[in-house]
């Protein structure tokens, strides 16, 4: 009940302490980038570094609408005024997952563009996919919803105070997260470095995720 982003890096402080690692390193990608930097927030003493990819930036940030598709507008807008209506969508997603999820993710990828289409195609990339999504709503529709409405309210912290070093990875060509997100969180993290990937949508990580994590490491 009334959970925040920080708490998710209790989270992990509880799944790090279990598993005996003291000090680790974060990536998230997408939706996962506002969770990857709540870790680098609040645990600047155990976060080594961290790895943005194709990450959201702060919802409350000045032109935070600007060069988004208009549903991802609209969820936005819903998830900080409406959130009931968040559940109503991902109960309604959540029923369409009893039948055929492979309809899922073609409907998914006839969405987007063609640089990640081709990803998608690929078969186990679609099968790792499909896995994803029934993970993601094995335990129902409520949890996937509260993450929507987490993500676009605001986080509970500034970017200017991460003191970890952040790099921050984008496509050129990523309607999702369209290339002002990752310049605003480089311009904010004051440890940071952003690499844009020429020709290179949203899914990129699924072909470049070997670059990606030799990078955060070295």
């Amino acid at each position: 009940p009334n959970r925040k982003l920080l708490d998710w890096a209790d989270d992990i402080s509880q799944l790090a302490d279990h598993l005996g690692i003291e000090r680790f390193y974060v990536m998230g990608w997408s939706a996962g980038g506002p969770h990857a930097l709540a870790c680098a927030y609040k645990m600047p003493d155990r976060v080594l570094a961290g790895a943005i990819v194709s990450g959201l930036a702060p919802p409350d940030r000045p032109n935070a609408y600007k060069g988004l598709p208009y549903p991802n507008r609209i969820m936005m807008f819903v998830a900080r005024r409406i959130p009931k209506l968040v559940y109503l969508a991902r109960r309604m997603m959540f029923s369409m997952l009893k039948g055929n999820p492979k309809d899922i993710v073609k409907k998914l990828a006839s969405s987007l563009p063609p640089e990640d289409r081709k990803l998608v195609e690929v078969p186990e990339n679609e099968k790792m996919l499909i896995a994803d999504i029934l993970e993601g709503y094995r335990q129902g529709w409520k949890g996937t919803a509260q993450d929507d409405i987490v993500i676009n309210n605001p986080w509970g912290f500034r970017l200017d105070d991460i003191g970890v070093r952040i790099d921050i990875w984008q496509g050129d060509v990523d309607k999702n997260v369209p290339l002002n997100q990752g310049q605003y969180q480089k311009e904010m993290i004051p440890n940071s470095r952003y690499t844009v990937l020429p020709g290179q949508a949203h899914l990129y990580l699924l072909a470049q995720w070997r670059k990606v994590l030799a990078a955060l490491v070295e």
